[in-house]
């Protein structure tokens, strides 16, 4: 449920492929596979291996007035490389561009860079930004810290790679849905904090992974209390959740430590950048109090932090999460975070 198609695409080839779908024969295998290292329940192995499916997006055809780098490795993994795109306008005139990281949603444990149609981020290029799009690796490959340590891998390959691409290196954003959304604000809050950082001699150690706005659709803050407030808000079984606890590698109870480290909420000071957090008021999948116990905390260390709650609003189905009303509001409040006039 992590993120669905809504209304109309100004770029309608642009719209995700259908999804790879496996012959039936390989679902028993890739649950086996994926249920022995990680202890799942057949269940939970069927689940994730469904996720990994049917949220693989294809990339997408590009209007003319854009231009695509693809496929690029940025950083190489025991797992394998992972690869990012750039996207561009056509026009390189003027002075170099600011640029928006989108890191993909799916429960830590699925979804890929290509997913960033959904919200047809093309409309942010129109309106001069550049967007670049980074695989993660997924909780099935390896648990926390891993995920962050690519985001950060990306961003300073972004700051590495700026002249080539027609970037400003000094004004980076950040945007993502539910995990997505998380590693955004993780991003956000955690700059200089060097666990979190996986530099290695090939990851541009040398560049900064800081980011200059984030924008964070409904994604978690606060790992240690949100299984409590799943509870709260009534929204069904815990045992649903067992997407925590691949990413951690055990129950959050049992991790406490481990479970803070990933969490926004403990890095959060002063020093961070303008945050703009969008959530629906009727999401069952991420509790709304983390969105609003991130906003709170944001507001009391004196950083920049806007809220924009969506009415009804579920955990990315909803058709306002994709509108070009709040696409317009994106794009100001980047306009305004990084310096860009309007």
């Amino acid at each position: 449920r992590m993120l669905a198609a809504s209304g109309a695409r100004r770029y309608p080839r642009g719209m995700p492929h259908a999804a790879r779908r496996p012959a039936p024969v390989r679902l028993a295998l890739c649950a086996a596979l994926l249920a022995a290292p990680l202890g799942l329940s057949g269940c939970q192995a069927v689940l994730v291996w469904g996720a990994q499916t049917f949220w693989s997006h294809s990339a997408p055809d590009v209007p003319d007035d854009i231009v695509a780098t693809r496929d690029v490795v940025f950083a190489s993994r025991p797992t394998g490389d992972l690869l990012l795109d750039v996207y561009r306008p056509a026009d390189r005139a003027g002075e170099p561009r600011p640029v928006v990281l989108y890191a993909f949603g799916g429960g830590w444990m699925s979804g890929n860079r290509h997913q960033f149609t959904v919200l047809d981020l093309f409309r942010l290029v129109d309106r001069g930004y550049v967007i670049a799009t980074a695989d993660y690796r997924w909780s099935t490959d390896a648990i926390f810290p891993a995920q962050i340590h690519d985001v950060k891998a990306a961003l300073r390959w972004l700051r590495a790679h700026a002249d080539e691409h027609g970037i400003d290196p000094t004004r980076v954003a950040i945007l993502g849905p539910s995990a997505g959304g998380h590693l955004a604000s993780l991003a956000g809050t955690s700059g200089d904090v060097a666990t979190l950082e996986g530099a290695t001699p090939d990851t541009w150690p040398g560049e900064s992974s800081r980011v200059q706005a984030v924008v964070d659709f409904f994604g978690p803050s606060e790992l240690e209390t949100y299984r409590a407030q799943h509870v709260e808000n009534g929204l069904g079984n815990t045992n649903s959740l067992f997407f925590l606890e691949m990413l951690i590698g055990g129950a959050v109870e049992a991790n406490p430590e481990l479970a803070a480290s990933a969490s926004p909420m403990a890095y959060l000071d002063a020093d961070d950048p303008p945050f703009l957090i969008i959530h629906g008021d009727e999401d069952p999948v991420v509790p709304i109090q983390q969105s609003r116990r991130l906003l709170a905390a944001l507001e009391t260390a004196g950083v920049d932090a806007t809220f924009r709650l969506v009415p009804g609003g579920d955990h990315g189905r909803s058709e306002a999460y994709a509108s070009d009303a709040m696409m317009n509001a994106i794009g100001d409040f980047l306009d305004r975070s990084l310096g860009v006039a309007p």
